[in-house]
């Protein structure tokens, strides 16, 4: 019985490691899409960048809580949450929701920072 245990917990600790290297991938995507919802004036601009940043949130939203990091989770979960209000206004980012959209974007690169030493 612990045979299967440690088996277990072995390939746990191999699929959150994976999970870990794929985490900071997708951190470098969504960092490089939230750049186009910064840089953008216009919603015309900001609103495929904002549709495809939702997109990427919503992904690590529910795989991190799977993979055992719930930080990550929530973090992307609160980019997701604002992504989704923000291109229902239809409006260009006003500087203060800009500066919140940052202030998440660090929380979420933080999180995957903490989760790289627990995987490994």
């Amino acid at each position: 019985m612990m045979d299967k245990i440690a088996a277990i917990e072995a390939k746990m600790a191999a699929l959150r490691a994976s999970y870990a290297v794929r985490l900071a991938e997708d951190l470098n995507e969504l960092k490089a899409v939230s750049r186009g919802v910064m840089d953008g004036t216009s919603a015309e601009e900001t609103g495929p960048a904002l549709a495809e940043l939702q997109k990427l949130s919503h992904k690590l939203s529910g795989s991190g809580s799977t993979f055992g990091f719930p930080g990550v989770s929530t973090s992307a979960y609160e980019i997701e949450k604002l992504c989704k209000s923000l291109s229902e206004t239809g409006l260009p980012l006003m500087a203060e929701q800009k500066d919140r959209m940052a202030d998440l974007i660090d929380q979420l690169v933080r999180e995957v920072d903490a989760a790289r030493p627990i995987a490994s």
